[in-house]
């Protein structure tokens, strides 16, 4: 049984999308690294409050950001740890 998709779309291995996606990994888009470990008796100098991606946060082809946790890190820690575009 086929389903007639709309015009634009295209079927693939994650289901439908438009016909000019492509379909890629993580790590063909990204640099995947550790983060920072979590540690309250730890002082951060020159802190700042930031929001950070948990693995609850990160599902199957998207981030979910409905829930954010946040955690208090050196402002100058900032450019090593943020989700950045290429």
């Amino acid at each position: 049984m086929s389903t007639e998709l709309m015009p634009g779309y295209k079927q693939t291995e994650v289901g439908v999308i438009p016909e000019d996606w492509g379909v890629m990994s993580l790590v063909e888009l990204a640099k995947v690294r550790s983060g920072i470990t979590k540690n309250s008796k730890k002082e951060v100098g020159n802190p700042i409050l930031v929001h950070y991606l948990r693995v609850a946060n990160v599902q199957d082809g998207y981030l979910d950001l409905s829930e954010m946790s946040t955690i208090q890190v050196n402002l100058n820690d900032i450019p090593r740890y943020a989700v950045l575009p290429d």
